[in-house]
């Protein structure tokens, strides 16, 4: 008989509680039709996940961007990353 002993926080970076690495705000949640990503005085490249992981846009923009897609409603992730590497991520949903 063993025991073993599994460190799950290894390889974990913790962020700061409550400290965003870049201000990001979405118009509406949830939205119909359209929505808008702003990221105020920074140039980001977003992608769009459905809750099936695909992914169904990608796009660059500086300081806003607006997705008015046809893609059906339902739950969307948007991984929205700096120049610098920082990343954040918005849970919307599109009714």
């Amino acid at each position: 008989d063993k025991i073993y002993q599994v460190d799950l926080t290894e390889g974990v970076e913790e962020e700061s509680a409550g400290v965003q690495a870049f201000q990001v705000e979405a118009s509406a949640n949830p939205f119909a039709g359209a929505v808008t990503i702003q990221t105020p005085g920074i140039s980001a490249t977003v992608s769009v996940f459905d809750m099936y992981g695909r992914q169904v846009e990608t796009d660059t923009f500086q300081e806003s961007w607006t997705w008015n897609s046809s893609a059906p409603a339902g739950s969307y992730v948007f991984v929205i990353s700096d120049d610098s590497g920082n990343v954040e991520t918005l849970d919307l949903v599109k009714i």
